[in-house]
């Protein structure tokens, strides 16, 4: 397996914007693993980005609560 690795410059030097960016690619290579894994074998899959989607619409909806308590 060939090793990617990547280094990221920001052109403004705000050394913020380099880790920002390389949060949205990670995100973003998260979502398009599993969007990219359904639409090629039509099954339901899972990436991190996935389960955080769906995490938060659980702890948003407040279904929660039911389970702490």
């Amino acid at each position: 397996m060939d090793h990617d690795s990547r280094g990221v410059v920001s052109l403004t030097g705000n050394k913020e914007d380099e880790v920002a960016y390389m949060q949205v690619n990670g995100m973003l290579s998260s979502l398009y693993e599993n969007l990219i894994w359904e639409e090629m074998t039509g099954a339901k899959s899972v990436s991190t980005m996935a389960v955080l989607e769906n995490s938060y619409r659980f702890v948003d909806e407040g279904e929660i609560w039911h389970v702490v308590r």
